[in-house]
């Protein structure tokens, strides 16, 4: 029984990286392309417009799942959102799709792009969250040579990842440039440090004051 398990890991590793791969693509990927087609569909499929461009609700949708994907990641597989966590996460996937919109937009004016070599070597680099937990070595570490391996094997059909890497790519992209063009002073440093760190103790004393016996009524000549 074991012997003919090993022999057939390899298999089993593929059914279950393909079906991790189609299943978390389905859901953190989330579908662009809402943003673009025939005008008379996205006015009958919109919730909403950020500077004339409408958030269909594919793309609110897939927004919510991802939330709600990265919730179950940090809580357990078994999280269910009360009433009110999922009112706040159905907040938080309205901010995620307005910012993927701006962020494509600005990407677009920005003429920001990915070529073949950035993208291998992106994904070589960061495995996908959800392969981290199938290619596992026998103390249960991530097998980063296994992995590197599959990305190289030609049998293996790997275009939802390479569709994952090319969106999040660009998006990384705009981070940077935009992280690039702040600039923080010594001084805002040392402030931001002082609020974050310094703690102050302070005394006092209470002075009380005089209570009225009656409250003041202004006469008729004074009003």
């Amino acid at each position: 029984m074991l012997k003919q398990l090993r022999e057939n890991t390899k298999t089993i590793l593929w059914i279950v990286v393909v079906a991790f791969v189609i299943s978390i693509f389905a859901v953190w990927g989330a579908n662009m392309s809402g943003l673009s087609g025939d005008g008379d569909e996205q006015d009958d499929n919109s919730v909403g417009s950020v500077d004339g461009v409408p958030i269909t609700r594919t793309l609110y949708s897939n927004s919510f799942s991802q939330v709600y994907e990265q919730m179950k990641q940090q809580r357990g597989e078994a999280y269910e959102p009360n009433q009110m966590e999922r009112l706040m996460m159905t907040e938080q996937a309205w901010e995620l799709a307005i910012q993927k919109i701006l962020m494509s937009r600005e990407i677009e004016k920005l003429n920001i792009t990915v070529s073949d070599a950035e993208l291998v070597d992106f994904l070589r680099r960061n495995p996908h969250p959800t392969l981290q937990q199938v290619f596992r070595t026998e103390n249960d570490q991530f097998d980063y040579q296994a992995y590197l391996s599959s990305l190289s094997d030609p049998e293996v059909d790997w275009t939802e990842l390479e569709q994952w890497g090319r969106n999040l790519l660009p998006e990384l992209k705009l981070q940077t440039y935009i992280s690039a063009q702040v600039h923080i002073s010594d001084q805002e440093v040392l402030e931001r440090f002082k609020q974050e760190t310094i703690e102050l103790k302070a005394r006092y004393v209470k002075v009380p004051l005089p209570m009225e016996e009656s409250s003041y009524e202004p006469s008729e000549q004074e009003i």
